[in-house]
């Protein structure tokens, strides 16, 4: 990664833990600054105001999943549990924080950006969803009587849903771990045993 990319990454993942912690009204451009190291005028220059901040910073879990369908979209064969395992590790290594919350509070200041983030995660992970049920399909690794609607439904609300449940967040849990839960429940619960 160049020194653009470093500087651009540090600015978005410290606004995302700053969003996240203490929320996007009461968040300013100098503190991502300050915290990210960088002076205020090279924040503006990376992203002309704090909206595209937040759109980028908002933006940036979706990025997690849209570089594992770019993966499965290179490689013909798919490992199902390694692309599962990629998401959890990309999630892991975001800043964590109170997501439903943040959610909520974006949909109000800026809805076209919230709407955009819940568009774009959609559809991506759909793609994911399909491209894996199918690999699992071709391998023989479905057991039987599994439906694929009916998976595609409790997959999309799990992977989509879980992660912005107050329920699960008040129980101080991981975006990672409770993307991990989802995907052994995915795995295990409706694939035939998997042979290592």
């Amino acid at each position: 990664m160049d020194t653009t990319n470093e500087t651009q990454e540090r600015i978005v993942l410290t606004a995302l833990k700053l969003f996240l912690s203490q929320g996007i009204k009461k968040t300013t451009m100098a503190e991502v600054a300050e915290q990210a190291g960088i002076t205020r005028v090279t924040a503006y220059r990376y992203f002309g105001d704090k909206k595209s901040l937040i759109r980028a910073a908002f933006m940036r879990p979706v990025t997690v999943f849209k570089q594992v369908q770019e993966a499965i979209a290179r490689e013909q064969e798919h490992n199902i549990e390694t692309c599962l395992d990629t998401i959890g590790l990309g999630l892991a290594a975001l800043p964590q924080g109170d997501l439903p919350t943040r959610l909520d509070e974006l949909n109000r200041l800026f809805p076209d950006i919230a709407d955009e983030f819940h568009t774009t995660r959609l559809s991506v992970v759909k793609n994911i969803f399909d491209r894996l049920f199918a690999t699992a399909r071709e391998q023989d690794l479905l057991r039987d009587g599994v439906r694929q609607e009916i998976i595609e439904v409790v997959f999309m609300e799990a992977v989509t849903n879980a992660l912005e449940n107050p329920r699960l967040v008040a129980m101080n849990l991981s975006s990672s771990d409770i993307y991990n839960s989802v995907k052994n429940i995915f795995l295990y619960g409706i694939l035939k045993e998997l042979k290592s």
